[in-house]
């Protein structure tokens, strides 16, 4: 058993390299960064970034000492006698946490093809791996091969903890992609604020921004805009949207110190719910839970949550009932 002083400092060095890792700006970033360092608290003969579509069975594997390669699973995802184990586990499943190929692989699983094709040309007699982000139907993470030594549970649970610390910040960076995806096909519709000084002082106002601001309370033309908008800014929870005479404002995770971001949106009044808050309101529709949600749709109770809240918020009402009935009585389709 591992001396519990020694575990102690692995631990804290796991924490160490995660939060390091949660500063960069991109997935790849954080993705390569973790890649490339983490065999310093957990050794291994080599560590590699996946890429994995499930909907094609196709694997993109980037090592930290080469360049990126992609290969295909040797047999179908939906046919198959468990082609790559650590894969079929998470895909089965849906647990992000880490997990050993000794723990989950089949009977006589070196007589199979995935073991000739795959695992033995790379020398991973052992393996150990955990999904950083899933965003269906592309999963992301972390592997790690050794040709000797099985990994240990400690090593398992290090991977936990760099999870636990870096899935935030990958689903951050989503959030924030898709907010930018939106300002680019529809930018007179949405636009963002930026704030510095801890939301004291505003930087900067897109022209755009002004015009979805001029019919409401937070008109760019009144005295004390800025810190009127502060103000609204600072009581936002981060994702959980606020509508003001039909423009819905929307803090952003901070990915700067003293530095915030407000996305202000024109919201339909006929039809004020994006696709996806619709597909999970018909799911609470059916009486469903927000476990079984997040497990239907692949995505985490966290994101179902909050698109809950933000539903909730859109329609103006503070239950799931009120929220059927009122998307109901609005002729929303759901």
């Amino acid at each position: 058993m591992e001396d519990l002083a020694v575990m102690v400092r692995r631990a804290a060095n796991a924490v160490e390299l995660a939060q390091a890792a949660t500063v960069l700006s991109s997935r790849n970033e954080i993705l390569s960064f973790l890649t490339t360092h983490i065999h310093e608290i957990i050794p291994c003969d080599k560590a590699a970034m996946n890429q994995c579509d499930l909907a094609t069975g196709e694997v993109m594997v980037t090592a930290m000492d080469d360049q990126p390669t992609s290969f295909h699973i040797p047999l179908s995802l939906n046919h198959r006698d468990t082609p790559l184990p650590l894969l079929s586990h998470f895909e089965s499943t849906r647990r992000l946490e880490g997990a050993r190929l000794s723990d989950i692989a089949p009977a006589r699983w070196r007589d199979t093809a995935s073991y000739s094709e795959v695992y033995r040309p790379m020398g991973a007699e052992h393996q150990a791996a955990i999904v950083l982000e899933w965003h269906e139907p592309i999963v992301w993470g972390v592997a790690m091969n050794r040709s000797t030594v099985d990994f240990t549970e400690s090593d398992i649970t290090l991977l936990n903890i760099l999870g636990s610390i870096v899935r935030p910040s990958l689903a951050a960076y989503i959030d924030r992609q898709r907010i930018l995806d939106l300002l680019a096909t529809n930018g007179s519709q949405r636009s963002l604020i930026t704030f510095g000084g801890d939301w004291q002082h505003l930087l900067d106002v897109p022209e755009v921004a002004g015009d979805l601001l001029a019919h409401t309370d937070y008109a760019s033309s009144v005295p004390g805009f800025n810190h009127r908008l502060g103000e609204l800014a600072r009581s936002l929870k981060p994702l959980i949207p606020r509508r003001v005479d039909g423009v819905e404002f929307t803090r952003l995770p901070q990915t700067t110190a003293g530095t915030g971001t407000l996305l202000i949106e024109r919201v339909s009044q006929s039809n004020p719910l994006t696709n996806r808050q619709r597909e999970i309101l018909e799911f609470v529709n059916r009486g469903l839970s927000t476990k079984e949600i997040a497990r239907s749709l692949g995505i985490s109770r966290r994101t179902v949550e909050t698109h809950i809240q933000n539903t909730y918020s859109r329609l103006q009402v503070n239950n799931r009932v009120q929220a059927v009935n009122r998307a109901r009585t609005r002729s929303t389709p759901i």
